[in-house]
C-alpha cells in the first residue's frame, strides 16, 4: 500500500475530528502534541499566529498539507482554532464552524485521457465541541457535533464530476489516544441518523446518477495501532510490526433510492432494510471483512423492465471472512460465511417464470458456513507474496457447519469435516489429500424436475440423467421424495453412501 492512500484519509481524519486529536493539562500542549502527531501522519501544518489570550490560545490561518506521494496532495485550511484551560485539568477545542480541503490525486491508469482528479471537501459543523484531559502519553477526549455537513466537489472540468454530500444529526464520540511510535488510538463513535445524497455524471456513457440514503442509530466502535508513515509503504512489513486496525459498526432503519439515465433511458431503484452491520479489521492475527443486513426490499422501475416495477426482498444476508495473516508454526483459525434468507420476488417476475403456478412460490434461501484450521507459511499482505500468487500456507481442517439450499419446493442441507494432508498432492492431482466425509440430504427434487418438464423448463432427458446421478450418489431417505447421502474421501480414495467412486 502506498502513502498516496492515506493522505486524503489523514487530513480528513484533521478536519472532522474538530482539532481534537492529542491534549494534556495546557492549551499549549495540546497543540505541540497535535502537530508533532500530524507530522508523523505525513501532514505539515503552518499558521498564521498562534497567541495567548487569558485562558485560551488562539490560533489562526491554519494550513495542512500532505503530500506523502508527490503525484497526490491534500490542502486544507482553518480559519481558527481555540483551545480554552477549563481550570481542571482539561482543555475544551473548538473551531471555525467550517472548513475545507482540496484533494488532487493522480490520473487513473486505464481513463483516457489521463486527468489528474481535483475534488474539494467542505465541512460544517456548528456547536462542535471537544473535551481533552490526560496525559501527554495517554490522552482522551470526548466530542460532540450537534449538526455535521460534509460535501464532496469534482473540479467544474472533471471529465466525469461527482458531487456528494452528507449529514449527521447528534453525532458523539469519545477517544483514548496513546503513545507516539506506535501511535495507538482506540474509542467511538455514533449519531441519531445520517444522509448521503450523491450525483454524478459519466460523459463517455451519457450516463446520469442521483442516489439519496438515510440512515438511523449508527453505533461505531474503533481501535487502530499506527506506525510512522515511513513503514507504511509495506503493509505486510507494517503489519508484522504491529500496525492494525479493527472497525465495527451498526446501523438502524435505512431508506434509499437510485435514479439512473442512461443513453436517456431513465431507471429508478428504492428500498431499505431493518437493520445493518460491517465489521472490518486488520492486524498480525487475522484479517476479518463481514457485512449483514435484515429485512430488505428493492423496488426496481424503467424502460427495459418489461412490467410496471419489480420487487424483491430479502429477510436476512451476511457475508463473513476471517484469516491468518501472517507466519506461524501453530495452525491457526479461518472462517468464511455466505447466506441469503428468504428471498422472495414479486408475482410479475413469478408469473413470467412459472405462468401456471406449477412451482411453490415460497421464498429462497442460501446458506454456506465453514470454519477450519491452516498454517500460514507468508504473510498475505506482503507485497513479494501479491506479486507471485503461489499460496500462503497449507490447509489443515475444514468443518463445514451448515449447508442450504431452499428453492421452488426443493430443499438440500449437508455437515461436514475434514482433514488434509498436505504431503500427498498426487492423490488429487495437486490438492492436499482430504479424509472426512460430509452428510447430505435433499427433499422435493423429484417433485421439482416433475414440475420443471411440466413447464417446458426441462427435458424428460435431461430429467432421467439427474435422476440416474442423484441414485449414484443417494439413497432414499423415510420420507416421500427424500434422499440421503454420504460422501467420503478415506484410504486415498472418494467413496458415496460405502461406494468407491475413486
Amino acid at each position: 500500500m502506498k502513502k498516496s492512500v492515506l493522505i486524503g484519509s489523514t487530513a480528513l481524519v484533521f478536519l472532522m475530528s474538530g482539532a481534537a486529536a492529542f491534549a494534556d493539562v495546557t492549551p499549549e500542549e495540546v497543540w505541540e502534541n497535535w502537530k508533532a502527531t500530524a507530522t508523523q501522519g505525513g501532514t505539515t501544518i503552518t499558521t498564521q499566529s498562534e497567541e495567548r489570550d487569558g485562558d485560551s490560545l488562539v490560533i489562526t490561518g491554519v494550513s495542512m498539507a500532505s503530500s506523502a506521494d508527490p503525484a497526490a496532495v491534500s490542502e486544507g485550511t482553518i480559519d481558527e482554532i481555540v483551545l480554552t484551560d477549563l481550570g481542571d485539568g482539561t482543555v475544551e477545542i473548538t473551531q471555525s464552524e467550517s472548513y475545507s480541503m482540496v484533494v488532487t490525486t493522480p490520473a487513473m491508469d486505464g481513463v483516457e485521457p489521463p486527468v489528474a482528479q481535483t475534488i474539494t471537501v467542505s465541512v460544517t459543523a456548528p456547536g462542535a465541541s471537544t473535551i481533552v484531559s490526560g496525559t501527554v502519553d495517554a490522552m482522551s477526549y470526548d466530542f460532540t457535533l450537534p449538526s455535521l455537513e460534509a460535501s464532496v466537489v469534482s473540479a467544474a472540468d472533471a471529465p466525469d464530476p461527482v458531487d456528494v454530500k452528507v449529514s449527521a444529526v447528534n453525532a458523539v464520540g469519545s477517544y483514548l489516544v496513546e503513545g507516539t511510535e506506535p501511535l495507538t488510538i482506540s474509542g467511538t463513535f455514533g449519531a441519531d441518523s445520517m444522509a448521503v445524497a450523491i450525483k454524478g455524471k459519466d460523459a463517455a456513457a451519457t450516463t446520469d446518477v442521483d442516489m439519496t440514503a438515510a440512515i438511523g442509530a449508527i453505533e461505531t466502535t474503533f481501535d487502530a495501532v499506527i506506525l510512522d508513515q515511513a513503514k507504511m509503504e509495506d503493509v505486510g512489513a507494517a503489519i508484522a510490526e504491529g500496525f492494525g486496525f479493527h472497525f465495527d459498526t451498526s446501523y438502524g432503519a435505512t431508506s434509499f433510492t437510485l435514479n439512473v439515465v442512461e443513453a436517456g433511458a431513465p431507471t429508478a431503484i428504492s428500498g431499505g432494510l431493518d437493520s445493518g452491520s460491517a465489521k472490518f479489521g486488520m492486524d498480525s492475527t487475522a484479517f476479518t471483512y463481514q457485512t449483514g443486513s435484515t429485512g430488505l426490499n428493492v423496488t426496481v422501475s424503467g424502460a427495459d423492465i418489461p412490467f410496471p416495477e419489480v420487487k424483491l426482498a430479502i429477510g436476512e444476508s451476511g457475508f463473513g471472512l476471517s484469516m491468518p495473516t501472517t507466519p506461524s508454526d501453530e495452525p491457526a483459525d479461518f472462517s468464511f460465511l455466505a447466506k441469503i434468507v428468504d428471498l422472495s420476488i414479486s408475482d410479475e417476475i413469478w408469473g413470467m417464470l412459472d405462468p401456471g403456478a406449477a412451482l411453490p412460490h415460497d421464498p429462497a434461501s442460501v446458506i454456506i458456513d465453514g470454519k477450519g484450521t491452516a498454517k500460514v507459511t507468508a504473510n498475505i499482505f506482503a507485497q513479494d507474496m501479491m506479486e507471485t500468487g503461489a499460496p500462503p500456507g497449507e490447509l489443515l481442517s475444514f468443518d463445514l457447519t451448515q449447508l442450504l439450499a431452499k428453492v421452488a419446493g426443493a430443499e438440500l442441507t449437508g455437515t461436514g469435516a475434514f482433514t488434509f494432508d498436505n504431503t500427498d498432492l498426487t492423490t488429487f492431482s495437486g490438492m492436499p489429500a482430504p479424509t472426512g466425509k460430509i452428510d447430505l440430504k435433499v427433499t422435493g427434487a423429484n417433485t421439482l424436475m416433475d414440475s420443471l418438464i411440466a413447464m417446458g423448463m426441462m427435458t424428460q432427458e435431461d430429467a432421467m440423467g439427474a435422476r440416474m446421478m442423484l441414485s449414484m450418489f443417494a439413497n432414499p431417505g423415510a420420507g416421500a421424495d427424500e434422499f440421503n447421502s454420504v460422501l467420503e474421501f478415506k484410504d486415498k480414495g472418494f467413496f458415496a453412501n460405502g461406494q468407491r467412486l475413486q
